[in-house]
Order: structure tokens, then sequence, then C-alpha cells
């Protein structure tokens, strides 16, 4: 995965399409676009794995990534999803995300996400009501994408 610098502006345009982010100010939006490192992830990469500690935020820019529990296909994260709002409470994933097709995607690790919550009120109302939600990751994930007709 590679780290790149991008135009701060199309960044925090493209955040207030992303639901947890659409009533941020635009001073929110730069301040947590600040926060992210976006990285582009070749097919096959895990980008995380059931079990392990969730010490990421991850938003979906471009591409898909496919959400398994075990064997089992439950979903697929495509562009605007966000998955790891847990973060800041240290849980571990419960499910295992693999990307499909070349994705872009925005990280804050947990420091940074815990930075996001104390700085960006809009937001943190927003994930501390998401967080009290059942753990299930179909359940978890903002734009879970039905499997059924999808072609991707």
């Amino acid at each position: 995965m590679l780290g790149s610098k991008r135009n701060r502006r199309l960044i925090a345009q493209y955040l207030r399409r992303v639901s947890l982010f659409a009533e941020c100010s635009d001073d929110e939006l730069l301040r947590i676009d600040s926060l992210m490192t976006e990285l582009h992830v070749p097919p096959g990469r895990r980008l995380m794995g059931r079990g392990t500690a969730a010490v990421q935020f991850i938003i979906v820019r471009d591409g898909y990534g496919s959400v398994r529990n075990g064997l089992e296909e439950i979903g697929r994260l495509g562009p605007g999803s966000f998955i790891g709002e847990r973060t800041f409470k240290g849980e571990a994933w419960n499910a295992t995300v693999t990307a499909v097709t070349p994705m872009d995607i925005l990280v804050l690790n947990a420091g940074e996400f815990a930075s996001l919550l104390a700085e960006a009120p809009t937001v943190r109302r927003r994930v501390l009501g998401l967080a009290p939600a059942p753990t299930r990751i179909d359940e978890q994930i903002s734009l879970l994408t039905p499997l059924v007709g999808q072609s991707n």
C-alpha cells in the first residue's frame, strides 16, 4: 500500500458525500482530511482480519472489498463505505475484508481516529450513536452492498 499527498479540497468535497461526514462544517472536513492517509490497495490485499485488533478506520474512495465471516461472503464494501468506527474501543475485527479490485482508501490509525473524535464534534456524535450497535460486521458497515445482483 502506498500513501500519497492529495488535493485537500477534493478530498474534503468527497468526505461530505460520505454519510458519516455529511453534516460536518468545512473546517471539520479540512481537519478530518489533514488526519487521513490515502492508500492504494491491490486486489487480494487483506485490509483487516477477523480476530485482529481494530486499529484503523477505513473509508473506501474507489474499488470494492469482500467482507467475509469465515468462508461466507456476507457483503461488499464500495465507494463511500466505511468501517472501523469501533476502533476507539480497541475491539477485535469480527470479519475479514479483502480487496476484490484495486482500491483507493482513506485511513486513520487509532490515534488519528481519537483526534478526529476530539476535534470534530459532529462526527463524535455520529460515531457514538453507531458504536453501541450490535457487533456483527454486516450491521457495522455503513454502506454494505448486497451481494444479490452484484457483478463486482
